[in-house]
């Protein structure tokens, strides 16, 4: 029996187009710096209604992104888990391993991550 298998990526906003269309992943885990208007990094900016339409043409079942103010994104995909406000890293990315083992169980998986 396969477990969940990690794929490590990390991007510039600029570079998250090419990733996210390499994404093959049941769970897709977007890490970066929020604001209430989408993710920014450096002088990239990235709005959370366009994360959620280049989400939304992958094969992604599970988008969670771990970052403040990332809940926004639910405007505009449904399927995504995001977070209200500003967020502790740390005890964000344990809700979210903890939401992942709990959705599959044991259960073979892939899981991407991207760190922005």
């Amino acid at each position: 029996m396969r477990g969940i298998r990690i794929e490590r990526t990390i991007a510039t906003i600029d570079d998250l187009h090419s990733v996210l269309v390499r994404n093959h992943a049941s769970v897709l885990i977007v890490v970066g710096h929020g604001t209430p208007d989408g993710l920014a990094e450096g002088s990239g900016f990235l709005a959370w209604s366009s994360l959620a339409a280049e989400i939304g043409r992958t094969e992604t079942r599970l988008p969670a992104i771990l970052s403040c103010y990332s809940s926004t994104i639910q405007e505009y995909l449904r399927s995504a888990v995001g977070f209200d406000g500003e967020i502790d890293a740390t005890l964000g990315a344990i809700a979210l391993g903890a939401l992942v083992v709990s959705l599959f169980n044991g259960k073979a998986s892939d899981m991407s991550t991207c760190s922005v």
